[in-house]
């Protein structure tokens, strides 16, 4: 959603992220920033429905 924009009439991506030079320690953080976020409402279900997964899935994040 973050990435997104129109342009005259037409719905557009914006996406900079793949155009800039990244270490190999700059692009294991970002990824697992970005999997931290986009597994955050499956955190949150674990929470309440099977907590001893969550610590499986931080660590399969952490592990990267």
């Amino acid at each position: 959603m973050q990435n997104f924009g129109m342009l005259n009439d037409q719905l557009i991506e914006i996406d900079v992220g793949s155009f800039s030079h990244l270490s190999s320690t700059q692009t294991n953080n970002a990824l697992k920033k970005e999997l931290f976020f986009a597994t955050r409402e499956l955190h949150k279900w674990l929470e309440e429905h099977a907590p001893v997964y969550c610590s499986y899935l931080d660590e399969q994040i952490m592990q990267l």
